[in-house]
């Protein structure tokens, strides 16, 4: 088999293929960085009302760059001197002046679309971060409900449910992309390994756990009989503003892309009757590639 090219991003053996992310809002937000030698350096440039624009380097600094970067399912960023060249179009924002704390730029305090004083040799460029933490549910129906697995340094392990409560599973379910979430009993099963967390103490407004107060990770008095398990509350991508699908039907089919640098990147995996499976890349070209991410709320 032959490695194949999707987007002018090189992927070989089975299928691994990059989608963009689109949304029927005009409204709705897209960010990107461009220029740089992969997606996460680069000039920042956002689409918003199907107008693609930049954003200036007044006052802009790393909380800033922060939480762009958690926009597009990075952990966190940092600016970077913009050696990627100007930018074209508006230039949608100036002035930023994000916590870092906000897990969207319309959070931030007195944001103004389009407003500025600035040109496009003023344009910003970051570098994001990728997360060294991965969170998934496991043992439940569906990706929404489980015993909380937590991958930390490549290193697999839970959380106990000392003190644990639903502030706890909103602030993880977030870093999941959902917007809330519950604890739930845990019927899944005991872990194995490492116990990363015990004693939790977020306030449920965090964005991810790094924020919650007195975080001490691998410190604990449990054993695995006492792993949390979570259910997870409406899942939003940030970057498209739609919601993807789910469903507890065993015979459906739940699509994701795995081992990229975010969401919109990586090797195929289809779960089909509760079975995880891949896409042989013989004849696979970009019409293919075109319906995947279609199915997945991308264009």
């Amino acid at each position: 088999m032959l490695p194949l090219d999707v987007s002018k991003k090189k992927v070989n053996a089975t299928t691994g293929m990059t989608c963009e992310t689109f949304s029927t809002d005009q409204n709705a937000i897209r960010i990107q960085l461009v220029n740089g030698s992969s997606e996460i350096s680069g000039r920042i440039e956002i689409t918003r009302e199907r107008t693609k624009g930049s954003v200036c380097d007044d006052e802009f600094d790393d909380n800033d760059a922060k939480v762009i970067c958690r926009m597009m399912g990075y952990s966190t960023g940092e600016e970077i001197p913009n050696i990627f060249g100007d930018g074209e179009g508006v230039i949608w924002l100036d002035n930023l002046n994000c916590t870092g704390s906000e897990y969207g730029v319309e959070m931030c305090p007195n944001l103004s679309w389009g407003k500025h004083n600035c040109k496009h040799s003023d344009d910003v460029a970051i570098k994001c971060f990728k997360k060294d933490v991965r969170i998934q549910l496991i043992g439940g129906s569906s990706e929404i409900s489980g015993r909380i697995e937590i991958t930390r340094k490549g290193v697999k392990g839970t959380v106990c449910d000392d003190h644990f409560d639903n502030n706890d599973a909103k602030v993880i379910c977030r870093m999941m992309g959902y917007s809330s979430g519950k604890v739930i009993p845990n019927i899944y099963g005991q872990g194995q390994g490492v116990i990363w967390l015990d004693d939790l103490n977020c306030t449920g407004s965090e964005v991810e756990l790094e924020i919650c107060s007195k975080l001490s990770w691998g410190k604990h008095n449990c054993g695995h009989d006492e792993d949390a398990a979570i259910r997870c509350i409406k899942k939003v991508n940030a970057t498209t503003g739609m919601t993807p699908t789910f469903s507890t039907d065993q015979n459906a089919i739940r699509i994701q892309l795995v081992n990229g640098s975010s969401e919109i990147s990586g090797r195929i995996e289809i779960t089909r009757e509760r079975t995880k499976g891949s896409v042989c890349d013989d004849e696979f070209d970009d019409n293919d590639a075109k319906v995947i991410c279609r199915m997945m709320g991308y264009r």
